[in-house]
């Protein structure tokens, strides 16, 4: 059987598929997608597409984006081309801002292609507009993935670019800080859902000391946050495309009196509204390593109800939170941020109060950082 042969019996088959019901074809229908790309078969792929694109959306929606999304899949220069080319706008349908459509995308070549594709892309596209974010994202997927970006002069110089266009990728460096490496891992598997990556270590601690809730707080005053604190903070917890269903508190305290040495100890007795009907806290200091896995992994793979930011987006969230939470502002850039965070002092902590709603997201950090900041203390949690 040929190859347009084949597209066209997955067609026939798809059609009396119908949205809403269980049948079996749909899952046959993913794994002869899979398939193609297993085997590299790029024209098989193209030969799907093409009839795919004339079929109606109904029921052909959901072949239609996993066929093209599996064209970024296949390590071949032509299977690239044509995905770039289907993903330089979002199509007419498209609902979001158009860094997510770019982050999205860009997952999916981070997680098929080698460093090689990437420079090929940066040659034949670097002054494209349109796709210049796409491709910002791409370089920091395999940057997290453990490819020498920098060493690239297309990459460098797309990176140059950016700076004078103030995009807020640009802010990223093009090589990893030290604590950074090694927290993703490059994997390849035969599916087309690229933007789940695997990560060297879970996201959360796996010990945890128990501790009864004090009955009385200990003398803590709460401090403002400055507004660009706060907005950097919250820029990781109060991001509709990580958690939309979030709850989550942000707090800082003064470090004077019991607080000036003691902070860990003294967590059970903060007034915070994640502890207040809490019988038992669970804590453990945790390092920045630690502490930037934990942000990461939770900002590029979202919560229970998104699929988060991606590694480019998701690397500038995790460090502007975690710079902010021990004292720095990203202003400062990128390696202030990482002196600061290495310098502070972490603890994990969740607890067994209602307010925890253990769905898939359940983490509190405080943070003893620089001495002006005080004690700042981020939790969030899934709700339903």
């Amino acid at each position: 059987m040929d190859r347009m042969e084949t597209a066209r019996v997955f067609i026939d088959r798809y059609r009396h598929l119908q949205v809403g019901r269980s049948d079996p074809g749909w899952q046959e229908s993913q794994a002869d997608i899979a398939r193609f790309v297993s085997a590299g078969d790029y024209e098989q792929l193209t030969a799907l597409l093409d009839l795919l694109e004339e079929a109606p959306d109904n029921p052909f929606h959901l072949a239609k984006q996993q066929a093209r999304n599996s064209l970024a899949l296949i390590p071949h220069p032509a299977a690239v081309e044509a995905y770039l080319l289907l993903s330089s706008n979002p199509p007419p349908t498209w609902r979001g801002p158009r860094e997510r459509h770019d982050w999205q995308r860009a997952a999916l070549l981070g997680y098929g292609q080698e460093l090689e594709g990437l420079d090929r892309a940066l040659r034949d596209h670097l002054g494209d507009e349109a796709l210049r974010p796409l491709l910002a994202c791409w370089a920091q997927e395999c940057l997290l993935r453990g490819d020498d970006v920098g060493k690239l002069d297309r990459a460098r110089s797309l990176w140059s670019g950016l700076e004078a266009e103030g995009h807020p990728l640009a802010w990223l460096p093009l090589e990893l800080a030290p604590l950074e490496r090694g927290l993703m891992l490059r994997a390849h598997r035969g599916d087309w859902l690229g933007n789940w990556f695997p990560f060297a270590h879970g996201p959360y601690p796996t010990s945890l000391t128990s501790v009864a809730k004090a009955a009385a707080a200990v003398d803590a005053t709460l401090i403002d946050l400055d507004e660009t604190s706060r907005r950097e903070i919250l820029g990781f917890a109060d991001d509709a495309y990580l958690f939309p269903n979030a709850t989550f508190e942000c707090s800082a305290f003064d470090r004077q009196g019991e607080l000036q040495s003691n902070t860990r100890p003294a967590l059970p007795s903060l007034p915070l509204e994640c502890l207040a009907e809490a019988n038992e806290i669970r804590q453990t200091p945790i390092t920045a390593r630690e502490t930037i896995n934990l942000l990461f992994v939770m900002a590029t793979q979202g919560g229970a109800y998104s699929v988060g930011r991606s590694a480019a987006w998701g690397r500038l969230r995790a460090w502007q939170c975690a710079g902010a939470l021990a004292g720095a502002r990203a202003a400062e850039g990128f390696g202030a941020l990482v002196t600061a965070v290495e310098n502070a002092s972490w603890t994990f902590f969740n607890a067994d109060s209602p307010w925890w709603n253990r769905v898939c997201i359940d983490f509190g950090l405080a943070c003893a950082g620089r001495s002006s900041a005080g004690l700042r203390v981020i939790a969030l949690t899934d709700s339903d």
